[in-house]
């Protein structure tokens, strides 16, 4: 079996650690019950069920991200789409007219004319897809991965905000054991921390498209000059 990529590793182990942790911090610190993961495990055994839970609900978590994107007030938090950074980013203005006359040039299907400046509709992807094609995807790669593990903690700051928030409610109106001054302390901390990881999934995502759209420039440059 191959090892792990630093893709895998930020994109779904990270947020997927995280998650797990949260969840045994509710059920131990908050409601006062025993540990699922560390309960008359060996170290051994410890380790391996904390990486299949984090490695579960990584993938959960990211499933969970794409669906809170269909949200548009989520969605403008944490992404920009490659048109609107082609607009907006003068780095990227310069290489988007030669990109997109290229673009039109090599598809093979009709599409509509994009606006003045602006990317076509399908040239950041189509341009990741030849540079993964090619081998040259990497430097990118480690962008998007770590823009996932931004985007995919934002998304467990929100279900902990409203986990956390439900429970303080819940806790009014119905007798169970609760410890109310961590569920606080939880809620506070997250809040502080949320908008760090929506400054930081922004900035990762315009890193992102910089490096795939001129890793591609540069590539049709070097590809041209030596045709």
């Amino acid at each position: 079996m191959d090892k792990l990529s630093l893709y895998e590793i930020l994109s779904y182990l990270v947020p997927g650690f995280i998650a797990t942790k949260l969840l045994d911090y509710f059920y131990v610190e908050v409601f006062c019950q025993v540990s699922l993961i560390t309960n008359e495990t060996s170290n051994l055994e410890e380790s391996f069920l904390l990486f299949i839970l984090a490695l579960f609900f990584g993938i959960l978590t990211q499933i969970l991200t794409f669906k809170f994107l269909n949200w548009k007030w989520i969605k403008k938090l944490v992404f920009k789409s490659p048109q609107q950074i082609s607009i907006e980013n003068d780095f990227v203005q310069r290489a988007i007219p030669f990109l997109n006359s290229e673009y039109k040039r090599l598809r093979k299907h009709e599409e509509k004319e994009p606006k003045p400046n602006e990317a076509d509709a399908y040239l950041f992807d189509f341009a990741y897809l030849y540079l993964e094609v090619n081998d040259k995807v990497t430097p990118a790669k480690n962008f998007q991965s770590l823009y996932f593990a931004f985007r995919n903690v934002f998304s467990l700051c929100l279900i902990t905000i409203v986990a956390t928030g439900l429970t303080m409610l819940f806790s009014l109106f119905i007798d169970f054991d609760c410890n109310n001054t961590k569920l606080k302390t939880l809620l506070i901390i997250t809040l502080m921390i949320t908008p760090l990881i929506i400054i930081g999934a922004r900035w990762l995502r315009e890193k992102l498209v910089k490096k795939v759209f001129w890793s591609y420039y540069v590539e049709l440059i070097h590809k041209n000059e030596n045709n």
